[in-house]
């Protein structure tokens, strides 16, 4: 999670001195030309912080379930759908204007179509939508597969479906920038929104289990603890057995408190 602190960072510098020259009433054809250049860094970090959260939820997955287990499979060709859908959105970003300097060329009626950055919205729209559907439905057959009541099954598909807020974000922002002309500034507070939006999405699980842990009185930290070492067993479908080939202390450590984080969900 940590890293997408470092595109955050990107896309809050290029938007705030995009706002800052734009927002001068005398600006000069050369600050123009310098405030669009800023926009495709903005851009790319902006879908750079996006991808980093789902790849800090893929990583969640990953460690809560079995390396052999079929939802392995499915992590895996998420993580690769991840990839290439950001490798897209790049190449529709930077090739949309040809030659690249066109997209910031200085033309005071703003008539140039490839300007407004078209590709690039739908484009990561369309992978954004895509994704997140993957993100939701994946761990969606290991819940019911769990030994649980069909309540507790349910509150927990719901907490891994909050993402759909996230898609709903992504639909309803595409209209109203269309409405304003592709305007730059109802795109950066859009994108805004959606960010703060996935942000809370990608942490949920730990703010509802901090809540859940909060409201007990850390009652249940020991049942917890020993619940989690039996973890493995449920989202493989096998019974616990000792590995030929241990994983790595931190790797155990980390895999081990992602499964009392599910573990505290679950309660």
């Amino acid at each position: 999670m940590a890293i997408a602190v470092l595109p955050l960072a990107g896309r809050a510098v290029c938007i705030g001195l995009y706002s800052f020259i734009v927002d001068k009433p005398s600006a000069s054809s050369a600050e123009e030309m310098t405030a669009l250049k800023l926009l495709i860094p903005g851009r790319l970090t902006y879908a750079g912080f996006e991808w980093c959260l789902k790849l800090c939820i893929l990583s969640f997955y990953f460690r809560i379930t079995d390396e052999s287990t079929y939802m392995s499979r499915g992590l895996r060709i998420t993580f690769w759908s991840i990839v290439l859908t950001f490798v897209g959105i790049i190449l529709a970003t930077v090739l949309e204007c040809r030659p690249l300097s066109m997209f910031w060329q200085y033309d005071p009626k703003r008539a140039i179509p490839c300007q407004k950055g078209l590709a690039n919205l739908l484009t990561m729209a369309i992978s954004n939508i895509l994704t997140d559907v993957a993100l939701i439905a994946l761990p969606i057959p290991m819940l019911y597969r769990m030994q649980l009541s069909p309540g507790k099954k349910l509150q927990l598909i719901l907490l891994f479906s909050v993402g759909i807020f996230v898609i709903g974000v992504t639909i309803a922002r595409l209209p109203l920038i269309f409405d304003n002309s592709v305007e730059q500034s109802s795109r950066s507070m859009w994108a805004s929104i959606e960010m703060a939006t996935s942000c809370i999405v990608a942490n949920f699980a730990f703010y509802y289990a901090l809540l859940k842990d909060l409201r007990d009185g850390h009652s249940n930290s020991a049942a917890t603890m020993s619940a989690a070492a039996a973890f493995s067993s449920i989202s493989s479908g096998r019974s616990p057995s000792r590995p030929n080939n241990p994983e790595p202390a931190s790797k155990k450590t980390r895999r081990t408190s992602d499964k009392i984080l599910l573990m505290d969900v679950k309660r």
